[in-house]
């Protein structure tokens, strides 16, 4: 604990299969990619806020 702060593993409140995001056979739509592109922009931006 760090100032009042805890830490602990990341479990989820909601299950479902990857499969939303990517197909069995592997090919994305260019839709998805897209998608996914600006989840890792997002992630990147907070990441990188002071």
């Amino acid at each position: 604990m760090i100032d009042g702060m805890v830490a602990r593993p990341f479990e989820q409140a909601v299950h479902f299969p990857a499969l939303i995001l990517r197909p069995p056979d592997g090919i994305n739509s260019a839709l998805i990619t897209d998608f996914v592109a600006e989840l890792y922009a997002a992630r990147n931006a907070l990441s990188s806020a002071p």
